[in-house]
């Protein structure tokens, strides 16, 4: 994808899988938010944003780094993500990307 990404492009996707691949190291990372960042100004080329996935694997962690999402309807975007945390009791890592 070269298009400018924006929240609107992931708003109706909110709860949908999108599939990551670093060598040999596969997860499904889940949507789970779309959140606000403060406004810039009237001069940036998009409203600035934030999005939360949510991993499915308990034993992969990606590092900080631009992964290549795979989404059935959005098809390929790269996007720089950074592990955020993790559900209790070690279960999945979550991951945000933020566009400002």
């Amino acid at each position: 994808m070269t298009e400018l990404v924006t929240r609107a492009m992931f708003e109706p996707h909110i709860g949908s899988a999108f599939a990551v691949r670093l060598h040999e190291y596969e997860d499904v990372l889940t949507l789970v938010e779309v959140g606000d960042l403060p406004h810039g100004t009237q001069h940036d080329a998009r409203e600035p944003f934030t999005l939360l996935f949510k991993g499915a694997s308990t034993s992969i962690l990606f590092d900080q780094q631009i992964l290549a999402l795979k989404h059935p309807v959005l098809g390929v975007t790269e996007i720089m993500l950074t592990p955020c945390g993790r559900d209790s009791g070690g279960g999945c890592f979550h991951y945000e990307a933020v566009f400002n």
